[in-house]
């Protein structure tokens, strides 16, 4: 691929089924959809976003989580690289805790920050908040120990950039298509 092409949602997902990735589907799903309502809260701001790209980024994150050895995240860079998708893979590159110990692959485009913090509000099953998500890291991955504290700092940092003091809005019309899905199932 070109490396200036976004691969559209359909090759996305076809991307994950190649790289034995699709068990991860949902996940980047729930990533995708987080990351589309941070894009939509920074749009109506005024602000530039690349949404083919936030959407590839958010379908294509964790594409090695499953295969890889070492690191997912720049493993997951390596593949997309060598498929010419060099921006998402400098934003998969980017997208744990862990690259904010390294200078060279902390967040600091928009579209970075927006996936760093949609990939912390997909708990297994569920969005939920940078409190709760840490909770659940603190206790499925206790060899991170006492860096916890930073990683939480440096989200919310994140948070407060992208959503302000409110940063529960972005989450607003999930509930209202929820509630629209609801009533349409009790009219039938």
């Amino acid at each position: 691929m070109n490396q200036n092409i976004i691969p559209t949602e359909t090759e996305c997902i076809e991307i994950l089924k190649e790289a034995g990735a699709k068990p991860l589907l949902n996940h980047s799903q729930r990533v995708k959809k987080i990351a589309l309502a941070v894009s939509k809260k920074l749009i109506s701001q005024g602000i530039e976003i690349d949404i083919p790209l936030i959407i590839a980024s958010a379908l294509l994150h964790d594409i090695t989580k499953l295969s890889a050895t070492i690191c997912h995240m720049k493993e997951g860079g390596e593949l997309l690289r060598s498929k010419g998708l060099d921006k998402i893979a400098k934003i998969v590159e980017r997208h744990g805790l862990t690259s904010i110990n390294d200078p060279e692959f902390t967040p600091s485009t928009y579209e970075e920050k927006i996936i760093f913090y949609s990939d912390l509000r997909a708990n297994p099953g569920k969005i939920v908040s940078l409190k709760e998500r840490f909770e659940y890291i603190k206790n499925a991955y206790p060899h991170i120990g006492p860096k916890i504290q930073t990683y939480y700092e440096f989200a919310k940092k994140i948070e407060l950039e992208l959503l302000g003091k409110e940063p529960n809005l972005e989450l607003w019309h999930f509930k209202i298509i929820k509630i629209r899905k609801y009533k349409n199932l009790k009219q039938k």
